[in-house]
């Protein structure tokens, strides 16, 4: 197994512990580094990062990098060298609070306003397909042209009323049925 690194252990109620002493404070960061290298992996699938082996061990000597993963044990990171052959496990490493920030960054980039693009063709059938459609015209007099494609942004609650209507209104009409099926399920994932 190794080295075994708790991150609850430079902890205190979530924060970093004001009183770490500079070696563990360093460890901590390390982890820190490791952790980062990990958010966006799949279980079981190792990276190798630029992080040195000696920077967790004993060994001075160790020119080797560390490679990490996270393991299907829940919240553990397994980090290993492969040159001298150091290993070890990160525990808790979701209570980090680098890995808690990325979460808050992640979720609150995802809450930001989501568009469609068209090209000119699909446009032009949104704006056949809207004539019935008072409110739908100002949608589409919002649109910004871009090139050969028209971008709108969904990012009201009248914006997702109107693009439910829309899409009401593709599943009942026949003609030229592949294309709308598919500005159906753009307009879905949109609204989604």
């Amino acid at each position: 197994m190794g080295i075994v690194i708790d991150i609850n252990d430079f902890l205190h109620y979530g924060n970093v512990k004001y009183n770490l002493a500079h070696a563990d404070k360093m460890l901590f960061d390390r982890c820190q580094a490791a952790i980062c290298a990990t958010t966006n992996l799949i279980k079981g699938e190792a990276i190798v990062t630029e992080i040195s082996c000696k920077l967790f061990t004993d060994n001075p000597d160790c020119k080797g990098t560390v490679t990490v993963l996270i393991t299907h044990v829940p919240n553990q990171i397994h980090w290993k060298c492969p040159a001298c052959g150091s290993e070890g496990i990160i525990k808790n490493w979701k209570n980090s609070p680098l890995y808690i920030q990325f979460l808050k960054d992640s979720n609150q980039k995802s809450k930001q306003i989501k568009s469609i693009t068209l090209s000119s063709e699909e446009f032009e059938k949104l704006v056949n397909l809207s004539d019935g459609l008072d409110e739908c015209k100002a949608m589409i007099a919002s649109a910004q042209k871009t090139g050969t494609s028209y971008t709108i942004s969904v990012n009201t609650i009248n914006v997702f009323q109107i693009l439910e209507k829309l899409i009401f209104k593709i599943e009942l009409k026949t003609p030229d049925r592949p294309f709308y099926i598919k500005l159906r399920d753009e307009l879905k994932t949109a609204v989604i």
